[in-house]
């Protein structure tokens, strides 16, 4: 069986979100080389494990010097990839999914937004798409959940912001030209009735009202603090970075699956928890075999004041915080 880290079906229901406004910037996207974030180093004796903290968006024009990361990597022995969740379908399965998934993105029995939303949002929803889709009409028959989505990828790119994978493009390319071994950490989830799970969801309706409205309030109100954020990342200004607030985009919409009629028989319930032990115990693994480590996780994990790095100092690893 063929493993694939991002499946058809994967890429269609699980989306990422980032946040966005219509307000003028305050400060300017900054361009140009810049030098990112400095990384946590964490320590078991001799042996240490680097952490880099990702961060999306970012600004568009920013060339990253990646001098740094690349002089970690080059020491390396093994690379800690990011805990995720993978369906295990088979490259021929996801073949003969493909025709399946036509329309999956739309809403049910041919309903339109305006049918779904409630009067004040759609006012809402025709505004900011006038001012960043104008002539996206086919946007009307998409679920909320999907017409949300593109009108926030308009809006970044409106913005100079983009998501941006040079990070782990670099470690791919460095794990392969240096041989440098990597452990994958993500939950792989069988799924024997894919093409019943799409029917399923083509034919059921969500509850994508919340989802909808935190992703149009990003791209009516937040885009000052994205720009903020995105330009003290790349400027390497941690203490910045730490000043600005953090709010949750993603898990009103990752919540949504949680409560499909199949989230129970694909044991989804439980799936953020299990993928942060499955992590922490490749962590500890590498720091108790290899004397050189590396590892990625989003920065918000990072400055989490309870997050992954307390639960590694409760462990008993010593912590560099970068500046």
């Amino acid at each position: 069986m063929i493993i694939h880290r991002c499946t058809v079906l994967l890429c269609c229901l699980f989306l990422s979100t980032a946040s966005f406004a219509t307000k003028p910037l305050e400060e300017v996207v900054v361009s140009g080389k810049q030098p990112g974030p400095g990384m946590w180093r964490i320590t078991k004796g001799d042996n240490e494990l680097w952490l880099f903290g990702s961060l999306s968006p970012l600004p568009k024009k920013m060339d990253w010097d990646s001098s740094s990361v690349e002089a970690i990597l080059d020491d390396a022995d093994r690379i800690i990839d990011p805990a995720g969740l993978e369906f295990d379908i088979s490259l021929v399965r996801q073949i003969f999914l493909l025709p399946s998934l036509r329309g999956i993105k739309r809403n049910p029995d041919k309903q339109k937004l305006k049918d779904v939303l409630s009067e004040t949002d759609y006012r809402r929803w025709q505004r900011l798409k006038q001012q960043y889709l104008p002539n996206k009409k086919s946007l009307e028959k998409q679920r909320p959940l999907f017409a949300s989505y593109e009108l926030l990828k308009a809006a970044m790119k409106d913005n100079d912001l983009s998501y941006n994978r040079a990070i782990w493009k670099l470690v791919k390319k460095k794990a392969r030209k240096n041989k440098i071994e990597r452990i994958e950490t993500k939950i792989i989830r069988p799924l024997p009735k894919a093409r019943k799970y799409i029917k399923q969801f083509k034919k059921e309706s969500i509850d994508d009202q919340v989802c909808f409205n935190r992703i149009l309030d990003r791209v009516e109100f937040d885009l000052p603090i994205l720009v903020k954020r995105a330009n003290a990342w790349a400027e390497g200004d941690m203490q910045r970075l730490r000043a600005i607030p953090y709010t949750d985009a993603v898990g009103p919409c990752m919540d949504i699956f949680s409560t499909t009629s199949f989230a129970e028989e694909l044991e989804l319930e439980n799936i953020d928890r299990l993928m942060q032990e499955q992590w922490l115990t490749a962590v500890r693994a590498a720091l108790d075999e290899v004397k050189v480590s590396f590892a990625v996780l989003p920065m918000f994990q990072l400055l989490e004041k309870d997050g992954v790095l307390s639960q590694l100092a409760a462990m008993g690893y010593e912590i560099r915080h970068p500046r």
